[in-house]
């Protein structure tokens, strides 16, 4: 069975640490944030994909050892669509955001 909590690992790798020693632009704040958070929708948008398969097929016996790779797959998926900007959500939550920092 899968897991139904959220990894954010990504998050945490990101160094957006508030003691990194390296200080950051708001605008690479903002696109690191809004990366993460296209990660975690994918990852999410997966896990509920997979659910819905699973639900369709239930003759098929899933193990728990692969029900764990596949959720592992699908956090490292998520995190690589996600640092490619193929899905370009990261680019408009940025912008959509940076907007709204730049009128304050």
């Amino acid at each position: 069975m899968m897991s139904s909590g959220i990894h954010f690992s990504a998050i945490a790798d990101s160094g957006l640490q508030t003691n990194s020693p390296m200080k950051t632009s708001t605008e690479e704040l903002l696109n690191q944030v809004a990366q993460s958070f296209e990660s975690l929708y994918v990852q999410l948008l997966l896990k509920s994909m997979r659910q819905a398969n699973q639900a369709l097929s239930s003759e098929l016996q899933l193990t728990q050892e692969h029900d764990t790779f596949q959720s592992l797959f699908d956090q490292h998926l998520s995190t690589v669509l996600a640092t490619t900007g193929q899905l370009r959500i990261a680019r408009l939550i940025a912008q959509q955001l940076g907007a709204k920092l730049s009128n304050n």
